[in-house]
């Protein structure tokens, strides 16, 4: 499943312009709870985050399911993902 295809099956209402196109097309390798393996949680956009989807590239996208905000897609990096899946 592509990260776009993972989007759009959560949020009908996305706008395909928050990520590039080659980041949309990345393949999805697994999927992560956050009561399974723990994820930034401390900021804000990452602060109602509970399942986030490991990429191809190696970076993670989270689904924030805000209730003042509605969803939003954050997204973190190769680096800081690499630093949680040692944990």
């Amino acid at each position: 499943m592509k990260l776009i295809d993972w989007i759009l099956s959560n949020d009908q209402f996305y706008d395909e312009t928050k990520f590039s196109e080659k980041i949309c097309q990345l393949d999805i390798i697994s999927i992560f709870y956050s009561d399974v393996k723990f994820f930034p949680q401390k900021k804000s956009n990452y602060r109602n985050v509970h399942i986030w989807v490991l990429l191809s590239d190696g970076s993670a996208v989270g689904m924030n399911e805000s209730p003042r905000n509605g969803l939003s897609f954050p997204r973190i990096g190769r680096k800081t993902v690499s630093q949680i899946m040692k944990l």
